[in-house]
């Protein structure tokens, strides 16, 4: 097949009709298959791949907006281009056929040139949709990546490589950290006062801190003009507040200025979403480092006993077969005596040194309690591309003898040889198998995805929550999910807690989900087993 051919399946009952499209998408290099009606045009699509389908409305045996509905109901065709050809050419019967989903539409007698041309277009516009998805998670990848990677030792240094790395996103204006502190929030970075403009780290005098703690009480919310002026001096464009936290509790505030797209910028997603995208990996990096700073964090000694003395337990989320509503799997999640958040936990183990001790320890923990779980369940636990390739993993993967075991690595993570990593993996044996968890806060995970063929994928909460009412997002999901089925993966959905965003999900053909709606966590002994 040549680069440029289009695979074109006509739909037509009249058999002149389809001989005469047929020859001219023949002459034109593309590859044109006929069929006479709609049961089997369906049949057809079952087994065979075609870019751009032509469908006649009226069939012998279906309408075609019946043909439509069913292909749109299917994962695999649910955004394959369709060209709707219609005897009328009505306004009512064009409206019925592009509510069904049709892309497109032409009237009969149709202009052979015409026919071509939108075809051609179609495929085209597809491309375009393909390559506008692919270079947005690119672009969010790098920048989840950066920001995952900021290593400095103090919570103002890293605050100011934060601040430096969002404000390069073209619609971000200005960018601000303001640590909130009981007596009176101050700002620890900031970009300026223009567009690139000024040096991070500019202490100003912002608004009170029970209004910016309102605004993000509300879902990370626009604040006032007037309280934007007095935040972030000359802004003109919308501030949006963001929660930055650390075990649960809003440590500081991220302000954000946006500005329109710049002239010919086409992206599908609003800066903000792209910001509250990527909060979890800057909860990570700043949440510890500012608890830190009011003489909060952990001390070494502090580490050493929660791991010696085992001051944590797991509970188990169950995982979801969305299509029949069976568990099939459970995440394994860590929880400290102390109520300490499980990400700070790490977070600050890791900073230690004692990063690896503290994951072993949970996932031994983990592995024993994880008998009394249903054995044809799988259960999938954390660990570190550090953890993997560690060595320390076979003994008590061996030991454990449980046949479906998952190994998840955070998409926050940063991982420099993909290789070791796979090989390590590979040592533990057959019934291991590896999961890209985090999926979607800032799309690190496409690289990981790519480098690693995980066998599962799991989306971010932030991706699904509201997620019925969010088109752009349903859009891209719907890419991601053909993007690791085509990599032999099976996408997760993390974080259901409502039937819409449970509908939604089945939908768009996500194959299996967790969350509150579906399963609370829980300790092993109240799931059940033999």
């Amino acid at each position: 097949m040549g680069s440029s051919e289009i695979r074109v399946l006509v739909v037509d009952d009249d058999a002149a009709v389809r001989r005469v499209v047929v020859r001219t998408l023949s002459r034109h290099g593309h590859a044109a298959t006929e069929v006479a009606d709609g049961e089997g045009a369906l049949a057809l699509i079952d087994q065979q791949d075609f870019d751009v389908i032509l469908l006649d409305q009226g069939l012998p045996d279906l309408p075609g907006t019946e043909v439509l509905r069913r292909l749109r109901e299917a994962r695999p065709t649910a955004t394959v281009p369709v060209i709707l050809v219609t005897g009328r050419g009505s306004v009512p019967e064009r409206v019925e056929g592009l509510t069904a989903g049709a892309n497109d539409y032409i009237v009969k007698p149709v202009d052979l040139d015409e026919l071509v041309a939108r075809v051609e277009a179609q495929v085209r516009g597809r491309d375009a949709w393909w390559t506008e998805v692919a270079d947005s998670l690119s672009e969010r990848a790098a920048l989840a990546g950066a920001l995952a990677s900021i290593d400095e030792p103090g919570a103002a240094d890293a605050a100011t490589r934060v601040v430096e790395l969002l404000v390069q996103v073209p619609e971000l204006r200005r960018v601000a950290v303001v640590d909130l502190t009981p007596v009176l929030p101050v700002a620890i970075a900031d970009s300026g006062e223009g567009p690139r403009a000024g040096a991070p780290g500019r202490r100003l005098h912002p608004i009170g801190g029970a209004e910016l703690r309102q605004a993000i009480a509300t879902r990370n919310g626009p604040i006032s003009t007037q309280s934007a002026q007095r935040l972030l001096p000359g802004a003109t464009d919308t501030v949006t507040v963001f929660g930055v936290e650390d075990r649960g509790e809003v440590v500081a505030a991220l302000v954000v200025e946006t500005a329109p797209a710049p002239s010919g910028r086409t992206s599908g997603r609003h800066a903000d979403a792209a910001v509250a995208d990527l909060l979890p990996v800057i909860d990570r990096v700043l949440g510890p480092l500012i608890r830190a700073d009011r003489g909060l964090g952990a001390s070494l000694a502090d580490l050493r006993s929660v791991i010696d003395g085992r001051l944590f337990g797991p509970v188990f989320q169950p995982i979801v077969d969305l299509a029949t509503n069976e568990v099939v799997g459970f995440e394994a999640l860590t929880r400290f005596d102390d109520g300490t958040a499980p990400a700070t936990r790490f977070t600050q183990a890791a900073h230690l040194g004692l990063g690896i001790d503290l994951e072993l320890a949970a996932l031994e923990a983990a592995l024993e309690q994880s008998r009394l779980l249903p054995p044809d369940a799988y259960v999938s636990y954390n660990a570190s591309a550090d953890l993997i390739q560690s060595g320390r993993l076979a003994v008590p993967l061996e030991a454990a003898d449980r046949s479906g075991v998952v190994l998840e690595i955070t998409e926050h993570e940063r991982i420099d040889d993909y290789d070791a990593v796979r090989d390590a993996v590979a040592s533990l044996g057959e019934h291991v198998r590896l999961s890209v968890d985090d999926a979607g806060s800032g799309w690190a995970s496409l690289r990981h995805v790519l480098s690693l063929r995980p066998d599962f994928v799991k989306l971010d909460r932030s991706w699904i929550h509201e997620l019925d009412r969010d088109l752009a997002r349903q859009a891209l999901v719907l890419g991601i999910g053909g993007f690791v089925e085509q990599m032999g993966g099976r996408v997760v959905g993390e974080g259901i807690e409502t039937e819409p965003e449970l509908v939604t999900l089945r939908a768009l053909g996500i194959h299996s989900g967790q969350g509150f709606y579906l399963g609370r966590p829980a300790p092993a002994g109240e799931l059940g087993g033999d």
